[in-house]
């Protein structure tokens, strides 16, 4: 009999899960049967937000809209309580947005890429305690080579990396399980506008990468699927590096 992850049953919450990577794991999530309820700063009539809704309703998921500012406390409070509102419960956490910080916006960088986690978890926390919840924040393969280009991202997502650490050891002993996905270039549309086209991010990627590909949003989605799951029972503040082999190969 084959295996299979079931998350039928369950609420996950999907911070700027409307688009890109946070899109893929909403849709990966639900395809495994959970319902979703997705927190994204962009307002309902957006067309990134139509968009993804279409993807989602392509593939039949059971999901919930939410338009929030994450990087504000309040929001963050906000936001939990309407999804305990809408679902009556939380399963996981899924703690994916986050921007650059590019051209010295440090401040709304940790706003959103540290605080906003930690917010989100501290009002979630004893939702996700009642049935040993689990938590998957996204963080960045740049933390450990130091990237290039964008230091206030790097820093503040040097910030997350340590929240990790600090939640999963607060949340272990009341059974939520917290660990982290660590994706370094993946195929989005905001790395292709990076670098111009994605002919060029390839370009500038040859013969970098020992797996020979950029790795792509559904890569990560199913490393979060995993993390989310009961096959990864035993792992607990863990960081899994989705960089083809770069870190450790090359």
């Amino acid at each position: 009999m084959a295996y299979t992850i079931d998350l039928s049953n369950q609420v996950a919450f999907v911070t700027g899960g409307i688009r890109g990577i946070g899109l893929a794991i909403s849709k990966t999530l639900a395809i495994a049967g959970a319902t979703i309820a997705i927190c994204d700063i962009l307002p309902e009539d957006d067309p990134a937000v139509i968009k993804g809704k279409e993807e989602l309703e392509k593939i039949g998921a059971s999901f919930y809209y939410i338009s929030r500012d994450l990087s504000i406390e309040t929001f963050c409070r906000e936001a939990i309580d309407l999804v305990i509102a809408q679902f009556g419960r939380l399963d996981i956490f899924i703690a994916n947005a986050g921007i650059t910080g590019k051209d010295g916006n440090w401040d709304a960088a940790f706003d959103l890429n540290v605080k906003g986690i930690y917010f989100c978890y501290e009002r979630a926390k004893e939702h996700l305690e009642r049935v040993a919840g689990r938590i998957v924040i996204i963080s960045s393969a740049s933390i450990f080579t130091g990237g290039t280009g964008i230091p206030e991202y790097i820093a503040t997502k040097g910030g997350t990396q340590a929240l990790v650490r600090y939640i999963a050891r607060e949340g272990a002993p009341i059974g939520i399980r917290v660990n982290a996905v660590a994706p370094a270039v993946i195929m989005t549309e905001m790395t292709i506008t990076r670098f111009g086209s994605a002919e060029n991010m390839l370009k500038h990627y040859e013969g970098k990468l020992p797996l020979g590909r950029i790795g792509t949003v559904e890569d990560v989605a199913n490393a979060v699927l995993y993390l989310a799951s009961d096959m990864s029972n035993w792992t607990c503040g863990e960081t899994l590096v989705l960089d083809g082999g770069r870190l450790h190969l090359s």
